[in-house]
């Protein structure tokens, strides 16, 4: 009976987080927009489990800040707010604009050609006006440059922030002609990669991030606690 027991716990953890694996994906790359209302009995109904492990993986996801949970109301995906959205891109514009730095200080031939190969597949999704795959090739453009920085801590800090920074991607190039902007401020990376302008690439990094700020501001981007549908 107790070996039966802890068989049986060690599944429903599993599958717990199996589960939560599941919902955080769908969060993260925005097929669960913020404010979604995620329903207990719906989702166990199309994964064919109880509402047992859907209950944990909530839980769990509230306590890491992906969802929230109204007493009666349910569990709704979690936005950021407007000023979260601002301290995350100070964040992201000092970290990522030194990341840059170091990486155009390295002189890499083989990285940049990497980096063009990824703004051209950029290109392509954006002449298409895929969203979703323009944010991922954004973000591989990005993570290319946070791992080949040099600095192994500075990539574990940007990496922590890996998700939220993913979600002000997604927000930002639904944003009507961003999608062009973040092309062109690319290719000015690119040249000035070229260049080996450390501190020049660093200054323009940082705007690049920083003016994004404003952007959410007039689009009034942020998530609105005061409003469960």
């Amino acid at each position: 009976m107790v070996k039966f027991g802890r068989n049986f716990e060690v599944k429903k953890n599993l599958l717990s987080d199996q589960i939560y694996e599941v919902l955080r994906e769908r969060i993260k790359t925005g097929l669960y927009p913020p404010k979604t209302r995620l329903k207990e009995g719906k989702l166990a109904e199309e994964m064919g489990v109880s509402r047992t492990p859907i209950r944990d993986a909530l839980r769990r996801l509230e306590r890491e800040g992906y969802v929230v949970i109204f007493p009666g109301k349910g569990a709704y995906v979690r936005g950021l707010t407007l000023n979260e959205m601002r301290e995350l891109i100070e964040i992201r514009s000092v970290l990522e604009a030194y990341a840059t730095r170091l990486v155009a200080e390295k002189k890499d031939e083989p990285l940049i050609e990497k980096l063009e190969d990824l703004l051209k597949q950029f290109k392509e999704a954006m002449d298409q006006k895929n969203i979703p795959l323009c944010v991922k090739i954004s973000t591989e453009f990005h993570e290319t440059i946070y791992r080949n920085c040099g600095n192994n801590k500075l990539y574990e800090i940007i990496t922590s922030l890996r998700d939220q920074f993913y979600q002000i991607r997604i927000l930002l190039l639904e944003i009507p002609g961003m999608m062009e902007t973040s092309w062109r401020d690319h290719l000015e990376i690119i040249k000035l990669l070229r260049e080996n302008n450390a501190e020049k690439i660093e200054s323009f990094v940082r705007s690049h991030i920083m003016k994004t700020i404003q952007i959410f501001i007039n689009q009034q981007r942020g998530f609105d606690y005061g409003e469960e549908n």
